[in-house]
């Protein structure tokens, strides 16, 4: 079996029998795999000098020190260590205590009367809050991708501009970004591509009907990287094949971006038919030997 690294405990509390009985409760509960190095402070003002010094996994706060009282504590605690997880210690059997603690950053609360689940509670906290560090990472890349797309959206007219970009942020929605946090991005990106290629084509266009908007579409997506052709075209119907994915093999491994190909096209067929339709009847991300997408007005 292998052994891990000990979990590196910041206790904060001021009572020394307390601290015995924590102590005591994690030394039982220690194994092969799990052991647990204990460092322990008595103020709220030693545990955030700690914080800033030092790497904790996790933190047992007790809310009633010397230099600070309540939910204020945890507050202050969260404050110079968002990423740390943060367990509280009551004597209190008030639920509602434990909500509001984590309500304001918390991940869980544990009564003093119930150490025989102390090992348990940390362990399951470190792993929550590793989640939701994960979580922020993902979205944190995602903004900063749109954010530069903002910035740069003027300058996107050349392709290698506008694949860059693109390609730099399509990894971020593989990554187990939250589904409406991946669709806003979708969004986002669809705009500024409308905005930046999009306007840009149909307007140098001295006639706009369906075969123009088909050639449009397939210029954008050509500049993206992919081989979009048009296969078919009348008054009502423009059939568009996609003979190559602007994103690669990438397109396979989440039927996500399909979505974006399909929006890009939405949004510009929308702008020219007042009742249009997109639908995607074959993609190369779901292993079809070729995309196939129709526009129609009805």
């Amino acid at each position: 079996m292998s052994v891990e690294k000990a979990i590196k405990i910041l206790l904060v509390e001021d009572e020394p029998a307390d601290v015995v009985l924590v102590k005591r409760a994690l030394s039982k509960s220690a194994t092969a795999r799990f052991s647990f190095d204990t460092e322990v402070v008595g103020r709220l003002s030693h545990a955030i000098e700690h914080l800033h010094n030092d790497v904790f996994d996790v933190v047992l706060l007790d809310l009633g020190l010397p230099d600070s009282r309540g939910l204020e504590t945890v507050e202050s605690v969260y404050a110079a260590s968002p990423d740390t997880p943060i367990v509280v210690l009551t004597g209190l059997s008030d639920e509602e205590v434990g909500i509001q603690a984590m309500q304001k950053g918390a991940q869980d609360y544990l009564l003093k009367k119930h150490y025989d689940i102390l090992a348990r509670a940390i362990r399951y906290a470190i792993e929550r809050q590793k989640e939701i560090n994960r979580r922020k990472r993902v979205e944190g890349a995602l903004q900063s991708a749109h954010d530069e797309l903002e910035k740069r959206k003027e300058l996107l007219e050349a392709q290698s501009e506008l694949r860059t970009i693109l390609t730099d942020a399509i990894p971020l929605l593989l990554r187990g970004a939250p589904p409406e946090k991946a669709n806003m991005f979708i969004q986002q990106m669809c705009d500024n591509i409308e905005d930046a290629l999009g306007k840009k084509y149909l307007a140098e266009a001295e006639v706009v009907d369906m075969n123009t908007m088909g050639a449009v579409l397939c210029k954008i997506m050509n500049e993206l990287g992919g081989n979009f052709e048009i296969e078919s075209v009348n008054d009502k119907e423009c059939i568009v094949k996609g003979n190559a994915c602007p994103w690669g093999t990438q397109a396979q491994r989440n039927l996500v971006l399909c979505m974006l190909c399909k929006g890009i096209f939405s949004r510009l067929a929308s702008k020219v038919f007042e009742n249009v339709a997109v639908n995607l009847d074959k993609t190369i991300g779901n292993r079809d030997d070729c995309c196939i997408i129709i526009i129609h007005v009805y």
